[in-house]
């Protein structure tokens, strides 16, 4: 429960980044199946990785590399 609640804060404190990071995402994607049909294989990868990112810059952590 404690976990569920951290969540909740940790996106209300980061609201407009993370709709920001999903939105920027979900377009890509979308743009990416019209175009090539199947570029949602091609930018799932890239939205994954994306999110991630904006996760530890929310936290406060360094990005893994």
């Amino acid at each position: 429960m404690e976990a569920l609640k951290k969540s909740v804060n940790l996106g209300k404190e980061n609201y407009g980044t993370l709709l920001a990071t999903g939105f920027t995402g979900m377009l890509l994607s979308w743009i990416g199946i019209i175009l090539c049909g199947i570029g949602f294989v091609a930018t799932a990868p890239f939205f994954a990785v994306v999110m991630y990112s904006a996760y530890c810059a929310c936290v406060g952590r360094p990005v893994q590399r």
